[in-house]
């Protein structure tokens, strides 16, 4: 959906509320930030774990093309059952994910402290030798070389 497409049907009535561009556009812009946080979470611990595009794809029974499609961002609404396949495979909360993808998941439900670190890790996009780099320190960290 480009914006240019959306700025000429965007002025009206919806339940009785006007709604305008700027009220279109932020719930575009949401929609294209969790397609582009889910994108960054599952690419950060794919290169965590070393994993090639097709070994994941593979494992989870999905398309390399469209694992690089989600990996980017450019899939607006993924499947629940392929983001269920993708947490196993990559060892991430499902429900983190959904949320990332834009989902609504009740708050009384908590997400475990590997969510919480998948979703720091992707807050901010890391370059591949970045990445690497954190990989490498969790390495050593969990095989004791730096305790």
């Amino acid at each position: 959906m480009s914006p240019g497409f959306l700025s000429t049907q965007v002025h009206g009535q919806y339940n009785g509320e006007r709604i305008g561009r700027q009220s279109i556009m932020e719930e575009v812009a949401v929609v294209e930030g969790s397609a582009t946080l889910l994108g960054e979470t599952l690419r950060a611990k794919r290169m965590l774990q070393e994993k090639t595009l097709k070994a994941v794809a593979d494992r989870a029974e999905i398309s390399t093309a469209y694992l690089l499609k989600l990996e980017k961002g450019q899939v607006e609404s993924p499947s629940p059952h392929i983001l269920h396949r993708l947490a196993g495979e990559l060892g991430l909360d499902y429900l983190g994910l959904m949320r990332d993808a834009g989902y609504v998941i009740p708050d009384d439900v908590a997400v475990p402290a590997g969510g919480t670190l998948a979703h720091a890790l992707s807050s901010e996009e890391l370059t591949d030798d970045e990445a690497r780099a954190v990989a490498a320190f969790l390495r050593m960290y969990r095989a004791g070389e730096l305790r």
